[in-house]
């Protein structure tokens, strides 16, 4: 989430007519832990405009299984102590709904080995316009 958001502020400083178009958003697998006071507070750790989603077990499972999210609660030592294992897939959706692309949000950057906010602005500017 922060490359992608990271990604996104260099986009808006570049482009920010253009950036103005793109509605950030995030949603929950964990929809019984992450209320929507919880996502409020993880949203804005990230980017001013980041929205988070949450829904009932089964908006989430269909909404995973709309997009080929996979995801999985792994136990803990304890009940409360678990841990939602799931892919990552970034979309950019367009304004019809339809996914456009994926973004590379676990691309390395070579010198950090980390994702590379540049590469998401990057493909940002191909596809928002």
């Amino acid at each position: 989430m922060q490359h992608l958001m990271a990604g996104l502020t260099a986009f808006e400083k570049a482009h920010p007519v253009l950036a103005n178009k793109v509605q950030p958003m995030f949603i929950t697998v964990d929809p019984s832990r992450d209320t929507p006071a919880v996502l409020k507070q993880f949203v804005s750790a990230f980017h001013p405009r980041l929205i988070g989603l949450t829904g009932s077990d089964s908006e989430i499972s269909a909404t995973a299984k709309a997009f080929a999210i996979h995801y999985e609660r792994v136990e803990g030592s304890s009940p409360e102590s678990y841990l939602m294992g799931h892919s990552q897939v970034p979309y950019l959706m367009g304004p019809d709904g339809k996914p456009l692309a994926l973004l590379p949000a676990d691309t390395p950057n070579t010198d950090a080995n980390e994702g590379d906010p540049k590469l998401v602005a990057a493909e940002l500017a191909k596809w928002v316009r």
